[in-house]
């Protein structure tokens, strides 16, 4: 996947041969940009994957197009009339050539920028309208008893708590929340589609982990999305191969999800 997005990104065809840190360029791509995040995302997921910021924008601007610079530095000058923090610790250049990545990874995912918006607008339209139900993708959201209810495909709910639309000079209507923890929150369409994206995903999981449960195996742990289950040496009825058919069950809800999976078997757990 990270491949695809690097070439994709950076306008590259299939055939384009990668190196050196195009694959892990192309991993803090998607890991900071596919929930809306923009420079302070790119940031700190260069931070977590050990990749060197300038590596990444010299990159992103060697193939941004002029009209793309153009738009990162009117963006520039929009943080800084802000007073957005990061161009307190960016220079412009830097700023600018980091924008140009988040630009172009945007233009290069319409189906997921239009998934962000299509989740905000229809939160917000529930929130302005509370009772009525508006579906976007296969979720419907639906503000009840002072809670924004945002129903999955499995029938599982999220609930978001007071939600409100505020005005802002000069800015578009904000969507927010109060959090677990009591806190105001933000609420946009990038925040949305992860939540949403990872409740998904758990979902799914579940639904595996009762299957090979009844199945007869013996789960100690799950990890993200991995099942960990220990048996036997020798064990010859429960093995990888049906643990992995098992798990690539889909629920009657999940449609034509893909769905795949990938193991090893071990005498003790590591990663892959």
């Amino acid at each position: 996947m990270y491949v695809v997005t690097f070439r994709r990104t950076f306008g590259h065809g299939p055939d384009y041969e990668l190196k050196g840190d195009d694959r892990q360029i192309g991993k803090v791509l998607e890991l900071a940009f596919q929930y809306g995040g923009g420079v302070n995302a790119i940031l700190s997921a260069c931070d977590t994957y050990r990749v060197e910021p300038s590596v990444v924008a010299e990159a992103a601007w060697a193939v941004a197009p002029k009209s793309v610079q153009r738009d990162a530095r009117r963006n520039y000058r929009f943080a800084v009339e802000r007073h957005d923090p990061i161009v307190q610790h960016l220079s412009e250049k830097l700023y600018c050539m980091l924008e140009s990545a988040k630009i172009m990874w945007r233009e290069s995912s319409p189906q997921t920028t239009a998934l962000w918006k299509n989740y905000e607008e229809a939160a917000k339209a529930a929130v302005r309208k509370p009772g009525k139900a508006f579906k976007a993708g296969r979720c419907v959201f639906q503000v009840k008893g002072g809670m924004l209810a945002i129903r999955l495909p499995s029938g599982r709910v999220l609930i978001y708590l007071k939600p409100e639309i505020r005005k802002r000079a000069g800015a578009r209507p904000e969507l927010r929340y109060v959090s677990p923890y009591g806190l105001p929150e933000k609420l946009y369409g990038g925040k949305l589609a992860e939540n949403i994206t990872q409740a998904v995903a758990r979902d799914i999981l579940a639904y595996a982990m009762v299957n090979v449960d009844e199945a007869g195996f013996t789960i100690v742990l799950h990890v993200h999305d991995e099942i960990v289950a220990e048996q036997d040496i020798g064990e010859t009825e429960l093995t990888y191969e049906l643990l992995r058919e098992i798990m690539c069950r889909k629920p009657v809800w999940a449609g034509n999800l893909p769905l795949t999976a990938e193991g090893f078997v071990a005498r003790r757990y590591r990663k892959d």
